[in-house]
């Protein structure tokens, strides 16, 4: 989430499903609180990234199979995903490989503008 446009369309979208009762998205954390009448996790998920966004659970409980979210910790596990590597180095994400693909633009504009100064107000 950007913004908190975004987190309105998730909170929006989510409190549609059947049993939810209360959705709370924060798009400065990056969290969505989600309370509910033994709603699947599959289905908040198949939701949340129908709007283009990924969701993962915040209790490991959920990732050994589709629990409803009322059986969370009780297992008693409570790192809650914090040692989860997630999807994999930051680097290799979607906006970071954005942000340096115009990086590089950045640069590539700002070499024409000083190797061919005529053309540096087109590079830009």
């Amino acid at each position: 989430m950007d913004c908190a446009a975004c987190a309105s369309k998730i909170e929006t979208a989510v409190s549609r499903i059947p049993g939810v009762s209360e959705v709370g998205a924060s798009y400065t954390a990056g969290t969505l609180n989600v309370v509910h009448d033994a709603v699947q996790f599959s289905a908040i998920q198949n939701v949340v990234k129908s709007l283009g966004y990924n969701i993962s659970p915040d209790s490991p409980a959920l990732r050994a199979g589709d629990q409803t979210l009322d059986q969370i910790d009780h297992d008693y596990d409570h790192a809650n995903g914090h040692l989860d590597p997630g999807d994999g180095p930051w680097w290799r994400t979607r906006k970071a490989i954005l942000t340096l693909a115009c990086g590089v633009a950045l640069i590539v504009a700002y070499l024409a503008g000083r190797i061919v100064p005529d053309a540096g107000h087109f590079a830009f």
